[in-house]
């Protein structure tokens, strides 16, 4: 925690926020942890200062509560709006006056799953979706949640529209969208990043519809999905069947390296040999 108090030529005690400093030179104030109302802007002017002057080069200052009434006093003082989550408002300002902005953007990208999901009959698991561009048969999926790795976010998704469990058997790949400025998708701005994942059912393929999103779910003859379905998605399921054949898929693979006094865990993905149950 970085908190100091320093002194005037008036031998003035002046107070400087207190915020956390990083690894990179940058340093991240809540608005909680300080308490100062009417001489906010003064405190503000003395901190920028200090901060020059003892190397912080982007500040990240979260403004929640009864605090955003700080919010003009900020902007004055040059810093922008970066991002805001339920109460909480972060506005950044980049102190070194010499070199471009280091502050990082918001995230700019969304990851959502498709899912293949073949049973022993060569039927593929699909369905309609009620609100839809087109017609077509698809594969089941969705976005993925606040950390929840990719496979795990595909056999959920599964089960929620489908009601069919499976396991995860890879990875077929991926489609990356960038925002189009005569296309409404992906909104905000963002890119869109759309994973194929591979399936397998675990017992009971009974389809039980999620009646709010999903209007039809069947299990479909690969022929008949290679023939009526979104040409979107048979691209990704020729591919899978490719790399059946070939006996690859991409795997993750648990991976852990030192950060610091922790332990950074994480799943790495590359190519594998599919085993024979896939």
């Amino acid at each position: 925690m970085l908190s100091r108090t320093i002194f005037s030529s008036r031998n003035r005690a002046l107070s400087v926020l207190k915020g956390n400093r990083d690894r990179f030179g940058g340093l991240s104030v809540y608005s909680y942890e300080n308490e100062c109302s009417s001489d906010f802007p003064e405190t503000l002017q003395n901190s920028l200062e200090e901060w020059k002057q003892t190397g912080i080069r982007g500040t990240w200052f979260h403004v929640s509560g009864a605090h955003t009434a700080w919010i003009p006093h900020l902007i004055e003082n040059g810093f922008e709006f970066h991002h805001a989550k339920n109460e909480t408002a972060v506005l950044t300002r980049w102190l070194p006056e010499d070199e471009s902005s280091g502050i990082p953007e918001y995230p700019h990208t969304y990851l959502g799953v498709g899912t293949i999901t073949i049973n022993d009959k060569n039927e593929l698991l699909v369905i309609k979706e009620k609100v839809r561009f087109y017609n077509n048969w698809k594969f089941p999926g969705g976005y993925v949640d606040r950390g929840e790795n990719i496979l795990d976010a595909a056999v959920r998704e599964v089960k929620e529209e489908t009601g069919v469990q499976t396991e995860a058997i890879g990875l077929v790949g991926f489609r990356h969208v960038l925002p189009q400025a005569d296309i409404p998708f992906p909104p905000f701005k963002c890119a869109d990043i759309y994973a194929i994942c591979a399936l397998r059912p675990t017992g009971d393929e009974t389809i039980v519809r999620q009646e709010r999103e999903v209007s039809e779910a069947e299990w479909l003859p690969l022929d008949e999905f290679l023939e009526k379905g979104s040409q979107h998605n048979t691209h990704f399921l020729n591919a899978y069947l490719k790399a059946k054949e070939q006996n690859i898929i991409v795997s993750p693979h648990d991976f852990s390296m030192k950060y610091g006094n922790a332990d950074r865990h994480m799943l790495m993905y590359f190519n594998d040999y599919l085993n024979s149950s896939s």
